[in-house]
């Protein structure tokens, strides 16, 4: 029997969650909650999804196992949170809540109903970035000695002047929660856990909202392999002159570097060594999404939605789960305690955060 799932959202949830959880034969969609947009209404009646208004009466009638969401963070977590009173298990956006006491709660029910729980962190979906997580893991690297990221573009919202939610922090944007929410993620996958971070941020006055649009973070790792390596995010979404999303891995025995050039947010990606006699095979993998009227995150949210499935279904706990959100969520909070106060923040002094380890 197919599971039944849900989704919550006419923005990501309309046209990247929905076609990922239609493309897994498992699942079988059985409503989607949000603006009754033309564009909504015109998808679902072409695949027969049915579309409510609002989402409390869709978990009454539509009754699914499973829920995908997709809305503002500071609505997600009511949503969450009465999935999770139902026993129904929760795919949900990063960031996972408004702050770390609302994500720690959903983390705690979601383990007190034992059902399944995921997070929408995607890059680490990327054939390219697993494929660098395996060369940092080698021993073609030697000892992890510093990792510099750069992440500039120029977003939709900045462009188009748009005063949403995605550019007032109160409502769960801002920079730091919105994107470098990936960029915090995506470390922590491929160095591991952070020991402490100084940010700087700062708000574009040609941006609308009060957000900030770019930041510069500084960091050290814990110890280990990594010999207590460090380095920087630089990141802008106010940028005009280029886009370009790269990561620098720097070891004792050589380097890599993971860069995309385009303007596309996740394919792109190419991978080369510096390391000495090694040689980098970019794979091509059937993640890749090859229609163009589909979003191109729709591969990736379906790789992570399959493990969600197979969890829900009585496999294996996957990864990212609520506690990878719940450590994202103290790394965003780090991060905007650091640029106030203008000093070093120790990421590890928190009781809330639950991820043992950062494996996928």
């Amino acid at each position: 029997m197919k599971t039944r799932v849900a989704v919550v959202g006419s923005g990501f949830g309309l046209y990247g969650q929905l076609p990922a959880f239609q493309r897994i034969p498992d699942c079988e969609v059985v409503g989607i909650a949000g603006k009754n947009t033309d564009r909504l209404v015109n998808y679902c009646r072409q695949t027969n999804v049915p579309v409510f208004t609002d989402w409390r009466t869709m978990l009454d009638q539509a009754r699914p196992e499973a829920i995908a969401i997709a809305v503002v963070p500071s609505h997600q977590y009511e949503i969450a949170d009465e999935a999770l009173n139902r026993g129904i298990s929760v795919f949900a956006e990063k960031p996972l809540a408004l702050n770390l006491a609302q994500a720690a709660a959903l983390l705690e029910k979601a383990r007190v109903k034992k059902v399944a729980h995921m997070v929408d962190f995607l890059f680490p979906e990327i054939p390219e970035w697993r494929q660098l997580k395996q060369l940092i893991e080698s021993p073609a690297l030697g000892q992890l000695a510093a990792i510099h990221a750069m992440w500039f573009f120029r977003s939709y919202d900045v462009r188009n002047n748009v005063h949403g939610w995605k550019s007032r922090p109160e409502e769960g944007g801002g920079a730091v929660s919105f994107y470098l929410s990936h960029a915090l993620h995506n470390l922590e996958f491929l160095g591991g856990r952070i020991q402490s971070l100084e940010c700087l941020l700062n708000h574009d006055p040609d941006a609308p909202g009060s957000g900030e649009t770019s930041a510069e973070l500084k960091f050290k790792l814990l110890s280990g392999r990594t010999q207590g390596a460090g380095g920087t995010i630089r990141f802008d979404c106010a940028n005009s002159g280029f886009s370009q999303h790269s990561w620098e891995i720097i070891g004792t025995r050589g380097s890599f570097i993971l860069k995309n050039a385009s303007a596309s947010f996740t394919s792109g990606f190419e991978l080369t060594s510096l390391a000495e006699g090694l040689k980098i095979h970019n794979p091509q993998s059937a993640i890749r999404n090859q229609d163009p009227s589909v979003d191109e995150r729709v591969p990736l949210v379906q790789s992570l939605a399959e493990r969600f499935i197979a969890w829900h279904r009585g496999g294996p706990p996957a990864r990212p789960d609520f506690s990878d959100g719940v450590r994202v969520q103290h790394l965003i909070e780090s991060a905007r305690s650091s640029a106030k106060v203008g000093g070093t923040v120790n990421t590890l002094d928190v009781v809330a955060h639950a991820a043992a380890g950062n494996g996928h």
